[in-house]
């Protein structure tokens, strides 16, 4: 069985991740039958394009978040919108969805998983139109579903969370048993049992460096000049060499900045040794917190898709969000020193977790031993 896995672009993102994790997952099925191959759609394409459209995103972002948010929701809710610019990008939506077509020819795969909305939208479409018969997995990286997946042909679905599952049946009529809520997927390393006794918990974990840390920078250069921290920080600068090297001229002992880190095992280790993580509120890095049942801080979001799942994790008591007008340390401290309010944390993550019904090698497993079944009569795409 061959299973092609389909994030895009090749920036690092939680698409990736969640597409690794899959793989890491399947790979532990000791199956020799089954082979996988991850391919960035868009490079595939057009690797120039790929790159023009991820820097473009980059920048956007950066240097002008409130265009991107409305543009983010103009696009990715299109339903809500009967827009010239929606309109305007069928023709995009049919050559890529010929060039899906002829790459599924080529790959001959047994089973597809996307990682990413656009991959799915195009083979909903190709499978709507009886062009394409292989099963497809939707597999949602944030904590809602926008309007860009497919759903009405996809196969299955590895919902995050109940309300989405409830929203695929209501609004798009898939089958309850083709279903599978999971939460958003993450390494296994996130979930084994702990052999060893944990270290003592003496840091604050401060993710999101890859696309810099906002207004997080002053309140570290204010602490060190204060120099009267009352927590110690390790800072996961990513790939950003600029605030590596910014947090290091600070020279204070209580503030560290890490390197990339590509290891789950060491990933792992860090959100062992962690009081709590400040973050933004990207599906992959939230999941992964919750997991380790980790209390979360949030400063700002990026503009778009981690607007949304912010309102939705602080809707259901997940997350605290700092207000940069207040003392941080201050609003830590009422947090992490109050048992109850930890206690209380503690419980409504255990809810939250409550509404998974199936763990993601079960998901796959299932999927898996029922396509085998059919592979014999699938037609050649």
């Amino acid at each position: 069985m061959k299973v092609l896995v389909l994030p895009l672009f090749q920036m690092p993102s939680g698409h990736h991740q969640a597409a690794d994790a899959m793989i890491e997952v399947m790979s532990s099925f000791h199956d020799d039958d089954i082979t996988f191959k991850k391919v960035d759609f868009l490079s595939y394409c057009h690797p120039p394009l790929e790159r023009k459209v991820s820097g473009f995103y980059l920048h956007w972002i950066t240097e002008n978040p409130k265009t991107y948010s409305r543009f983010y929701k103009l696009f990715m809710f299109s339903r809500d919108h009967d827009h010239d610019f929606v309109q305007s990008l069928f023709f995009w939506n049919r050559y890529f969805e010929w060039r899906m077509e002829q790459f599924i020819l080529e790959e001959d795969p047994d089973l597809i998983i996307c990682t990413h909305c656009y991959p799915s939208k195009l083979l909903d479409s190709l499978k709507q139109r009886m062009k394409l018969s292989r099963p497809v997995i939707n597999v949602y990286t944030d904590f809602f579903i926008n309007d860009i997946w497919g759903k009405k042909a996809i196969d299955y679905h590895l919902a995050p969370n109940q309300q989405a599952k409830e929203q695929l049946m209501a609004e798009f009529q898939v089958p309850q048993e083709r279903i599978f809520v999971t939460g958003i997927p993450t390494f296994p390393v996130y979930h084994a049992h702990q052999a060893a006794p944990l270290p003592e918990k003496n840091y604050i974990l401060i993710a999101g460096g890859n696309s810099g840390l906002g207004n997080m920078f002053p309140f570290l250069k204010e602490i060190t000049e204060k120099g009267n921290s009352t927590f110690t920080y390790k800072v996961l600068c990513g790939k950003n060499r600029k605030l590596y090297n910014k947090i290091s001229e600070l020279q204070n002992p209580d503030i560290i900045p890490l390197s990339y880190i590509d290891s789950p095992e060491k990933m792992n280790d860090l959100y062992n040794g962690a009081l709590a993580i400040l973050t933004k509120p990207g599906g992959i890095t939230i999941s992964e917190a919750l997991s380790k049942a980790l209390p979360i801080f949030v400063l700002h979001s990026l503009p778009g898709q981690e607007e949304i799942n912010k309102r939705y994790l602080l809707n259901k008591g997940l997350i605290f969000e700092l207000d940069l007008k207040k003392n941080i340390e201050g609003q830590f401290t009422q947090i992490l020193f109050d048992s109850k309010k930890l206690a209380d944390l503690k419980s409504r993550i255990e809810l939250w977790n409550s509404e998974k019904d199936a763990s993601l090698s079960e998901a796959l497993l299932s999927i898996i031993h029922g396509e085998r079944a059919y592979l014999p009569s699938i037609s050649p795409v």
